[in-house]
This record gives C-alpha cells, sequence and structure tokens, in this order.
C-alpha cells in the first residue's frame, strides 16, 4: 500500500504562507473540522516545505476568483486537504473547483500521482475581511 500524505498549510491573509505541517499515511475525512490530520504515531514536519503555494491575487473583493496553485519540484502529492476559512472562525468561506481535472478530487486521490494542482477559489458575494486557506 503507498503511503498517503497529508499537506497541512496555512495561508494568512490569503498571501501570505506562515505555516507547514505534512503528515504522512491514512484518510483525512476526519480532520475535516480541525484541518490537524491526528494520525496516531506521525508528528508534524517542521522542515522547510517540499511544496509551494501561490495565489492570482493578494487582495480580494467580495465575489471574486482567486486561482490558487499547489507545487513541488522534488515529489509527488498523494493527497492533501484545501480549505478558505474566516481567520476568526471555523466555517468554510467559499468553495474550491480543481482546474486540473482527473488529478484532484475530494478527499482521496486513489494514488494518482499529482506534482502539481491548480485550483479556484469562489469567494461569496458576502465575504469581507481576512481569510486564510488551510491546506
Amino acid at each position: 500500500m503507498h503511503q498517503k500524505t497529508i499537506f497541512s498549510l496555512l495561508l494568512m491573509n490569503a498571501y501570505l504562507v506562515t505555516d507547514v505541517f505534512s503528515f504522512p499515511n491514512g484518510s483525512v475525512a476526519i480532520s475535516c473540522d480541525s484541518m490537524i490530520p491526528g494520525h496516531t504515531g506521525y508528528v508534524a514536519q517542521t522542515s522547510v516545505p517540499p511544496f509551494s503555494v501561490t495565489t492570482s491575487k493578494s487582495t480580494y473583493a467580495p465575489g471574486d476568483q482567486i486561482t490558487v496553485t499547489l507545487e513541488t519540484k522534488t515529489s509527488v502529492f498523494e493527497g492533501f486537504l484545501l480549505q478558505a476559512r474566516k481567520i476568526d472562525g471555523n466555517s468554510a468561506v467559499g468553495s474550491f473547483i480543481s482546474i486540473d481535472m482527473g488529478q484532484c478530487q475530494g478527499l482521496r486521490c486513489n494514488n494518482v500521482v499529482v506534482s502539481s494542482a491548480v485550483f479556484l477559489l469562489l469567494l461569496p458575494i458576502y465575504a469581507t475581511g481576512h481569510f486564510t486557506e488551510t491546506m
């Protein structure tokens, strides 16, 4: 069985990368609320992240669409979890659409090798304030 790698990434204000935590192995469905994989026996990665995240905008207006790109040059993605949340809450803001059709799907990628992923963040028309993208 292939190891699964879960990447947890925090982007502050949709443009400032602050922390990256990576966890190998397992399903992430139980981590949807906390966005923190809780796999027994695994410790968060604290070294330099093996991937980069870029956004098409550093600011936004309600209803905007922001392209979010996750990319690695040294390895492949076997799994990741992505959400945008208001900074002061745990509720998701907007929704993501995978632009790279066929490479990504909800929660589980079934061993599809992926070295980059591009998403379109669709912000609701009522979106205001700062938010985080958690991966």
